[in-house]
């Protein structure tokens, strides 16, 4: 079982991106310029920027210490959030599978890394949003993990 370094414990969101960029459905509208760590600015981006990507920097929980006081077993949990355009909403559908197939196809390469019992949810999708005056359809999904980490 691989051990996460305690300095890099939050750097999951690199494996999140590259399962997008590595997906066949979603590579060809997502690259890294529109998969963010942080909310991107969208005034004075055409159409605000949409479709894009945005995996949060992760919430952690330590639950349990483990091996000789040496380990801790944390739960991490990655919000992450798709945005369109309205006028692309026909296509909400299709990516949000993609984006679930792509986190579960992506599964050795995060257990390779350390993190482990990759759960993926989609939390919410809601056609009412409105940024920098336009209306998108915002997906919200949930990614939970567990890893190993050194104290």
């Amino acid at each position: 079982m691989t051990v996460i370094n305690n300095e890099n414990v939050l750097s999951i969101f690199s494996l999140i991106r590259d399962a997008i960029t590595a997906n066949s459905t979603l590579s060809p509208k997502f690259n890294v310029n529109n998969i963010h760590q942080f909310e991107p600015k969208h005034k004075g981006i055409p159409s605000g920027g949409f479709p894009y990507f945005w995996a949060n920097i992760p919430s952690t929980e330590e639950l349990k210490v483990v091996f000789d006081n040496n380990l801790t077993l944390h739960e991490l949990t990655v919000p992450v959030l798709l945005r369109m355009n309205w006028d692309a909403r026909d296509n909400v559908l299709s990516y949000c599978n993609a984006f679930l197939k792509a986190i579960r196809d992506y599964e050795s390469i995060f257990e390779s890394s350390g993190y482990y019992d990759i759960m993926v949810d989609l939390i919410d999708v809601n056609p009412n949003q409105a940024i920098s005056q336009n209306q998108v359809v915002e997906s919200e999904f949930m990614i939970t993990v567990h890893g190993q980490v050194f104290r």
